[in-house]
């Protein structure tokens, strides 16, 4: 069984334009069975740290299902000191096309915001399986601070580890044997970051490099399936 970290499909950022962000998917398409992972950060609406539900909705172009995997909030005391950010998954049921395809964002507040859609694609007859263990964090003023996920069985795992930063800065580096996926923090808006891992290792922990500011990250698993008969990445 083979996982596969295909590409960034497409980004966008924006000021306080409004309530919407639409990502064309101008750099990859991605077909039937592959997993789409759609990070996003924004300024945050909550004042405090802890989960939200900031992001309300994303729908795409070829009518795919999009589910929330978490979402997070370094809130800072102040609406739009801190940051949010949002991790949602589609396991595509029809493709997006290079160039026309779209994917739109829907969030509570006319906040500054950014998003990136990054695609996975495993060998033919395997399905995507999300670990029901999430992990949160809010590291203010400082370094992203490492994070673990433990205790999974002994196959290979897809681990990610996405985060928003309230400024911009120097680019992040990866956790060694990571692989950086998205790194907007020298620019952009609400900039964000994610790495992965592919590894059969029931433990891995992330704790990418970069200069202090605050930070709300996420850090979730897949673990591939064998099913026989089916095409790969079939529906959840």
């Amino acid at each position: 069984m083979t996982i596969t970290a295909v590409a960034q499909m497409g980004a966008n950022n924006a000021t306080l334009s409004g309530t919407s962000l639409v990502i064309t998917c101008a750099a990859a398409g991605a077909l039937v069975g592959d997993l789409v992972l759609l990070v996003i950060g924004k300024d945050n609406t909550q004042t405090t740290d802890g989960i939200t539900n900031e992001v309300t909705a994303v729908v795409d172009s070829a009518s795919n299902t999009w589910t929330k995997i978490g979402e997070y909030c370094n809130g800072q005391g102040t609406a739009a000191a801190g940051q949010v950010v949002s991790l949602w998954m589609s396991i595509l049921t029809v493709a997006i096309p290079i160039t026309t395809g779209t994917i739109t964002i829907t969030m509570d507040t006319t906040a500054i915001k950014q998003a990136v859609a990054y695609n996975y694609r495993l060998s033919e007859n395997f399905t995507w399986f999300l670990e029901s263990v999430r992990r949160y964090k809010a590291d203010d003023a400082a370094d992203p601070a490492a994070m673990f996920i433990s205790g999974l069985s002994a196959e290979q795992h897809l681990y990610i580890r996405a985060h928003a930063r309230e400024s911009g800065g120097s680019s992040q580096t990866p956790t060694a044997s990571w692989t950086e996926a998205i790194d907007s923090v020298a620019g952009g808006n609400s900039p964000i970051y994610m790495e992965h891992l592919i590894s059969s290792a029931a433990t891995a922990t992330s704790d990418p490099a970069g200069s202090n500011a605050d930070h709300a990250s996420i850090m979730v698993a897949f673990t591939p399936k064998y099913s026989p008969g089916l095409f790969a990445g079939m529906p959840l």
